[in-house]
């Protein structure tokens, strides 16, 4: 307890008092504010630690957690029931539940609690299934079923529980693979584009959460989820067989195409808007990537998408931005008309000369 008294002081003196306001009043909004802080750091802390196969720190963040809550629930005690709502409120509702949480003594129950949860203020599922797909190694992967979840749930019901936050966050890490293969501008397909990146470790976790979901969507394999821990660690091992390759860059592209519009809407046009100069560039990256994945057949449903987004990165331009980084823009967003323009091309050619007067107007940042 001592312990992790020092750690919660240390919290509070170096990383909560330039950014929280002035309106705390008492110790009771600090042990608030050291849990909203703890909550937006654990799940990097938590998938670190699992690659590292470090069950005891796990263990040790659990039980630092426990000790807030039961800081939480002390104060709660202590202060009027009012009192307490109108804290908590000014923090956010999305927290009102720590106050509610019951403090278990099984601290490896709680530990396995901790590492699967993903509410709205503490990702961790969410951040840790992407960040061990992406191992070459599946050791992490072990650690994290057998010993950190005591085998209680399997991989394909984990991923299909974040199956949607899973491919956003692959597709935002593949999105700064270095394209070495599109430096000449030619037309690779992704089928081809994933076979040449067969080795990126970023590219092996999108094949073996494609595979995986295959898998566990498949009929005969509902009615057997009993053996869904087996055969999805069979995935794992069959993921660098040579008769494998094609089938899992085929389910990669699948899996993209079933979830494109989200992938579109959430990686590039949402961080596009939110996000600085270097998420704006990595967004455009996005785009590129996904246009590759792009079928033919469902172009034209994505012309207005498409163009917004290249039209903006053409006409980007910001007071202390370095003109480098605008140039990067609108190289990215050149790159990207030109693939789009080209699917578009194969499958409808009229969709073109309907927005013709887009596409070049969209160019004209270039001549200025």
């Amino acid at each position: 307890a001592k312990d992790y008294e020092m750690l919660t002081k240390l919290i509070q003196s170096f990383f909560l008092k330039s950014g929280v306001s002035n309106h705390l009043r008492d110790d009771y909004d600090m042990i608030v504010a050291t849990l909203n802080y703890l909550d937006k750091m654990l799940p990097s802390i938590i998938a670190a630690l699992i690659v590292g196969q470090d069950y005891e720190t796990l263990s040790a963040c659990t039980g630092f957690r426990l000790y807030i809550l039961s800081e939480l629930s002390r104060w709660d005690k202590k202060l009027k029931p009012h009192a307490a709502e109108k804290v908590v409120g000014e923090q956010s509702k999305k927290k009102q539940y720590m106050q509610k949480s019951k403090i278990c003594k099984d601290l490896s129950r709680q530990t396995s609690l901790l590492c699967s949860s993903d509410s709205d203020n503490l990702k961790v599922l969410s951040k840790v299934i992407p960040c061990l797909l992406m191992q070459h190694d599946k050791a992490p992967l072990l650690f994290y079923l057998r010993t950190v979840l005591q085998s209680k749930i399997t991989l394909g019901e984990l991923l299909k529980m974040k199956e949607l936050k899973v491919v956003e966050e692959i597709m935002w890490e593949l999105s700064d693979v270095e394209d070495e293969t599109d430096k000449d501008g030619s037309n690779v397909t992704s089928i081809s584009w994933l076979n040449n990146k067969s080795d990126n470790c970023v590219v092996q976790g999108l094949k073996k959460g494609a595979m995986i979901m295959k898998r566990f969507n498949d009929k005969i394999h509902i009615e057997n989820k009993k053996n869904d821990h087996f055969q999805s660690l069979e995935v794992l091992e069959s993921i660098d067989v040579d008769d494998s390759k094609m089938e899992s860059s085929k389910d990669a592209e699948e899996w993209i195409h079933k979830h494109f519009m989200m992938l579109l809407v959430n990686c590039v046009t949402i961080r596009w808007k939110r996000g600085r100069i270097n998420t704006k560039i990595r967004s455009m990256k996005c785009l590129n990537v996904l246009i590759r994945f792009l079928r033919a057949s469902d172009s034209p449903n994505y012309v207005t998408q498409v163009l917004t987004m290249i039209d903006s990165a053409m006409n980007f331009s910001y007071d202390g931005i370095d003109s480098s980084a605008c140039s990067k823009l609108q190289l990215l967003a050149v790159k990207a008309l030109g693939k789009f323009v080209r699917i578009l091309l194969s499958h409808q050619v009229d969709v073109v000369g309907e927005n013709l007067c887009k596409i070049i107007f969209s160019l004209y940042p270039l001549f200025e």
